[in-house]
């Protein structure tokens, strides 16, 4: 048994026994024991329980969990009881993630992630993360996203609670590899990475791939790539301004452009699936682009009002449900037709967009409340809900 369940079985019985006005001593005594329950903590790679804990609040260093580089991967929960001392006795709501800053390609074959997820132990116990959890990995460089549930879904679902949970409040902690829940490829790129959990966001983390400096690096077929990276061709609008489940003009109901560099959603709360409902998420963007998919020459749009494409901003939604957690990622390729700001160096580009998300098979398919986040490079917005009602729970005459 380790020592958060050995902490709440051994003492809680002894606390509810404990008169209004026990006796000084009494007390010290229980926290002295409850302090030496809580350096037993001895955490598996993935589960190690549920902590109920008094205390006071200290510092958090500057990486979560206070860790050397090498000790993600040697000794991950090596400041396991002090973390979970200050989130727990402080009664601190939240999902906290943490992973190394580097990791050496030619060294490496993991890139593991810690994730601490504390608050009332209802939560925990009917939105446990290892169902709801879901990793949100950008690639910076290529402006890409990943997104996978945080924990394997091949597993069986767990049973119902039998049982009201105690009142109280606890934390769970969990140690995943980065690399095989997100299928990540392993060569040099740099990663932002995110948890959601519903409506629940973590922090975020920079991790870059990279070789060490005592693998060879050839300057010229670096020089190389760098070549065929510049020569790459320019983003086109995707979906394609053809497709009628987009709209990316400014109308009489688009959301005002950001004042900063961001980005903005709203979408319809509720809607049904059925044929000619529609269910709109509208946004609208600030954001910088690629120099590469600055237009030259604006470009002539295809759209009916034939607007000219200044630049494209790549956005990806990912949309993630209350009952199905396994999100879907919608890459869209957004069409500016305003003048881009900026620097030619770092070009900055504004529009709107409009799509119809009852046109996705993938939600439509599974009717429940979706919560919608939009990322593109480091900037991150949301989440916006939308429920899909099935029309077979809509009620009928009989």
């Amino acid at each position: 048994m380790n020592g958060a369940r050995m902490l709440r079985n051994r003492f809680a019985p002894w606390l509810n026994k404990l008169p209004t006005k026990a006796p000084v001593a009494s007390l010290v005594i229980l926290a002295v024991l409850a302090v030496s329950a809580l350096s037993c903590l001895v955490p598996s790679n993935a589960r190690a329980g549920m902590e109920t804990l008094q205390g006071k609040e200290r510092k958090m260093s500057k990486k979560p969990f206070g860790l050397s580089e090498n000790e993600y991967w040697s000794d991950p929960w090596k400041n396991l009881s002090e973390f979970a001392w200050d989130r727990i006795g402080n009664n601190i709501e939240g999902i906290v993630i943490d992973c190394p800053d580097f990791v050496a390609l030619d060294f490496r074959q993991t890139l593991p992630m810690l994730a601490y997820y504390s608050g009332q132990t209802a939560d925990l116990q009917y939105a446990p993360f290892d169902r709801v959890a879901v990793i949100a990995a950008m690639n910076l460089e290529e402006n890409r996203l990943l997104a996978r549930g945080a924990i394997a879904r091949d597993a069986p679902p767990p049973s119902p609670p039998t049982a009201k949970p105690a009142p109280g409040f606890s934390g769970l902690e969990y140690l995943v590899d980065l690399r095989q829940a997100t299928g990540m490829e392993w060569r040099p790129s740099i990663y932002l990475v995110t948890v959601v959990m519903r409506d629940k966001v973590s922090n975020r983390q920079n991790v870059r791939l990279e070789y060490s400096k005592m693998s060879f690096e050839d300057p010229e077929v670096k020089k190389f790539l760098e070549e065929q990276r510049r020569k790459l061709p320019p983003r086109t609008p995707s979906p394609p301004v053809t497709d009628r489940s987009v709209r990316y003009s400014l109308q009489k109901d688009s959301l005002p452009l950001p004042e900063a560099i961001g980005i903005t959603l709203a979408a319809d709360r509720i809607v049904v699936g059925r044929a000619g409902e529609k269910g709109r998420l509208r946004g609208s963007f600030r954001l910088p682009v690629s120099p590469a998919d600055v237009a030259r020459l604006p470009a002539k749009s295809a759209s009916v009002d034939a607007l000219p494409v200044t630049a494209v901003a790549a956005i990806a939604l990912m949309a993630t449900g209350s009952e199905i957690s396994s999100p879907v990622v919608l890459p869209l390729n957004v069409p500016s037709h305003q003048m881009v700001t900026g620097t030619p160096e770092a070009p900055v580009a504004v529009g709107y967009f409009e799509i119809d998300l009852l046109k996705i098979p993938a939600l439509l398919a599974n009717p429940q409340t979706y919560f919608i986040y939009a990322f593109s490079g480091e900037v991150m917005a949301g989440p916006v809900l939308m429920a899909i009602v099935g029309e077979d729970s809509l009620p009928v005459r009989k």
